[in-house]
């Protein structure tokens, strides 16, 4: 950065005079109740969506960046389920994928076992409508996440466990092919995304005095 020593760390990021001008993220609290995460926090482990969302959020007449219309030409996105459909299912609870993945499989599987149809459930819905299972450890306090669980030494190669859902997971995610088309967010949703976009220098401090381009006037003129 032209303001800063080089770091190699996210505490505090949100405060870097590049960055004060950005609503901080936060974790969407629409996903669920039971993850509490101060802003601060979250804002700050995330700091390269800070980082990219000023870039997005910027103009450079200067360098010829136009950030919105690089967001909305050059990627795609999809919505969160895409990545924590098993956080998603289970609340965020690292303990109920645990014994999901835990929990014994025999073939054929004993759809007459409620517990067997509920991992099989968990399991099948897992790989077959996401595009990744990203097991995140480092900032989510309660509940514990499955990643943490699995660290445990009593809970060694429990993820890779014979004769387990763990292992038929592994297995469905090597062999197995998804048969659903990928559905990226609409160019409408991404454009809604930015809610304000800046005229200014790639490493200009950007204040109250900063030029505004309003997102409508771009949208407009957007191909």
């Amino acid at each position: 950065m032209a303001h800063h020593p080089p770091k190699t760390f996210t505490p505090h990021s949100r405060l870097d005079p590049l960055f004060t001008h950005l609503t901080p993220f936060a974790f969407p609290s629409s996903t669920s109740s039971s993850v509490k995460i101060p802003v601060e926090a979250f804002a700050d482990y995330v700091a390269q969506f800070t980082a990219a969302g000023r870039l997005f959020a910027l103009v450079d007449p200067s360098i010829g960046w136009d950030g919105p219309r690089f967001f909305q030409e050059n990627l795609m996105l999809f919505n969160m389920d895409e990545m924590f459909i098993q956080n998603f299912i289970t609340d965020w609870s690292g303990e109920v994928q645990f014994t999901h993945l835990s929990r014994p499989r025999n073939e054929p599987v004993d759809h007459a076992d409620p517990d067997q149809l509920a991992s099989q459930e968990f399991v099948e819905t897992c790989p077959g409508n996401s595009l990744i299972i990203k097991l995140s450890q480092g900032l989510i306090p309660e509940p514990i996440p499955l990643a943490k669980i699995w660290n445990r030494p009593e809970n060694e190669s429990a993820d890779i466990a014979p004769g387990t859902w763990a292992e038929y997971l592994r297995w469905g995610s090597v062999h197995l092919d998804q048969g659903r088309p990928l559905a990226p967010i609409s160019k409408e949703a991404k454009a809604a995304l930015l809610k304000r976009v800046w005229t200014a220098g790639v490493h200009e401090i950007i204040d109250e005095t900063t030029p505004v381009l309003l997102e409508n006037v771009w949208l407009n003129g957007c191909t």
